[in-house]
């Protein structure tokens, strides 16, 4: 979700982060289209750029997702949690599903230069319903990897809002610290080897990074000039290396302490420019790969430049066009559904 607003930027770098982590995966998918991800990878130390920028993106939706439980209509604990599930749940699903309707419609692989293969009954309930790390069950698109995650950590997110609501701000950031080192413990122990469903924990700790972000941000103090938040955001890339889960998860510890500590963005052009980005941001993350499979795999017959322009071209009008037609009107029913009743309020 983007924090910025037509013709307002409440949270400029929240919106860069947004847009840095979306172009780091279609960046990684299509520098492989291009046969270029080797050399991406030496650019940035051996880092998997696209998986990199997953873990932005957990850090980032962490921390907007507290910030906006704090934005909902004042109501007790349990009414707060099911407003909460219910817009998440009009935000993620529509476009996920229709997304999948498409690739089962148009027969796309789920992954670039692969084969489209019919799913099972069993497959197609998983991935609709976003399930399939659960029951180990293939994707029919890849980047719905991260969307069950996304969705587990939805489950408990809001026992995070109330516990740091009921800790205080003073001692939230060592509450969130605690959790955060139990959760690494947790995950070096290897849990998930001997109980498969556990798995979702792995990414905890990325999570975790953005709502101790969000602790930092009621007291934020920003000094550090708005030009070192894209230069620090490009030189965290380089922790992110594989199989280094203490790397990855300092990183984006290191990430969520010092984001609310730089000055916000203070450059219009760049941030119409990334908060269009993150705007169309999911749309982007679902719908790139079937097209770059079509334009480079499955049809590569147009010139390298044409089939590029191509690409990004419907890339950017089918994400305006999803965007416009089914996730910004479903978000704004999940709004209106759990909106307070003017007039019980007036009782």
């Amino acid at each position: 979700m983007t924090i910025a607003r037509r013709g307002a930027y409440l949270h400029p770098n929240l919106d860069y982060l947004r847009a840095f982590a979306v172009l780091c995966v279609v960046g990684s998918h299509w520098c492989e289209s291009m046969g270029w991800l080797e050399r991406l990878s030496k650019l940035f130390g051996g880092t998997q750029l696209g998986h990199t920028g997953v873990l932005l993106f957990f850090v980032h939706t962490s921390c907007v997702l507290m910030m906006s439980l704090e934005r909902l209509p004042p109501a007790n604990g349990w009414q707060t949690t099911l407003r909460f599930y219910v817009r998440r749940a009009f935000r993620i699903y529509p476009l996920s599903t229709v997304t999948l309707c498409l690739v089962l419609f148009f027969h796309f692989p789920s992954y670039m230069g692969n084969n489209f293969s019919p799913p099972t009954w069993l497959i197609l309930v998983t991935n609709f319903t976003l399930t399939q790390n659960l029951f180990d069950h293939r994707l029919l698109l890849f980047p719905m990897w991260s969307l069950p995650l996304e969705l587990q950590m939805y489950l408990v997110l809001p026992l995070f809002y109330f516990g740091i609501k009921k800790v205080g701000p003073g001692r939230a950031p060592q509450f969130v610290l605690l959790c955060w080192v139990t959760a690494v413990a947790l995950i070096q122990s290897r849990l998930d080897v001997y109980f498969k469903p556990v798995e979702w924990i792995l990414y905890w700790p990325c999570f975790i990074a953005g709502i101790f972000a969000y602790t930092q941000w009621s007291r934020r103090r920003a000094i550090l000039p708005w030009p070192t938040w894209p230069v620090f955001l490009f030189s965290i890339c380089y922790a992110f290396q594989p199989r280094q889960p203490l790397l990855i998860f300092g990183g984006c510890l290191i990430l969520g302490a010092l984001l609310p500590w730089f000055r916000e963005i203070d450059n219009r052009p760049l941030n119409q420019i990334t908060s269009w980005i993150a705007r169309y941001s999911y749309a982007i993350y679902l719908i790139h790969v079937p097209i770059f499979h079509f334009f480079f795999w499955e049809k590569p017959v147009l010139p390298t430049a044409m089939a590029n322009l191509a690409a990004l071209s419907s890339l950017g009008f089918l994400s305006w066009l999803l965007y416009h037609l089914i996730e910004r009107p479903m978000i704004a029913l999940g709004v209106r559904l759990t909106e307070p009743n003017p007039k019980k309020l007036a009782r």
